[in-house]
């Protein structure tokens, strides 16, 4: 365990190269500002996922307030074969392997893909 807590964190620095968080950012700003600024920084994936672009602005909006960034390292599970899933992934960097039930990739999701 405490080897892939190392590498999740050496993961975060090599992708921020010690740059402040988007999160810890908007923790520090009043609450109107940072909505506005996290419209900004999530409003890319409207344009990565198909299933937002004919969605109203409003519907949009209001959804993107909700996301939170998760950043997996290589080799992470996001959730196991059989599991029964609680939330929904929107692919904004990087790829998305599937695996079966004898971990065999069958597939994979990459920028723009959800599941």
């Amino acid at each position: 365990l405490r080897g892939r807590i190392l590498d999740y964190y050496n993961h975060i620095w090599s992708r921020r190269q010690g740059e402040e968080d988007d999160l810890t950012i908007l923790r520090e700003i009043p609450p109107h500002i940072g909505y506005e600024i996290s419209l900004c920084i999530n409003g890319d994936i409207v344009n990565k996922v198909a299933l937002f672009r004919e969605c109203p602005p409003g519907f949009v909006k209001l959804l993107l307030s909700y996301l939170k960034p998760f950043i997996f390292t290589p080799g992470d599970w996001i959730i196991r074969y059989g599991e029964a899933g609680k939330e929904m992934y929107f692919i904004y960097k990087g790829e998305v392997d599937i695996l079966d039930g004898s971990n065999q990739i069958i597939g994979t999701l990459s920028e723009g893909d959800f599941f």
